[in-house]
C-alpha cells in the first residue's frame, strides 16, 4: 500500500474567469518530472458553473 505523503493540488476554473494557473502547473509537472508514490498531483480544473455556490448565469 502506498501512503501519499504529499498532494499538490492544481485549482481553477476558466470558464468563471480564473486563469486556471494550478491545473497547468499540474500538467507541467506531470509532463516535465517523475514523483515518488508518496506524491500525489491532482488537478481540481472545475468545469460547470454549479460547483461554485452563489454563482448565476
Amino acid at each position: 500500500m502506498t501512503v501519499t505523503a504529499v498532494t499538490v493540488l492544481g485549482v481553477g476554473n476558466v470558464i468563471l474567469g480564473d486563469d486556471a494557473f494550478g491545473p497547468q502547473v499540474v500538467r507541467r509537472l506531470q509532463a516535465f518530472y517523475r514523483f515518488d508514490p508518496g506524491v500525489a498531483l491532482v488537478d481540481t480544473t472545475a468545469t460547470r458553473l454549479e460547483v461554485s455556490p452563489g454563482r448565476t448565469r
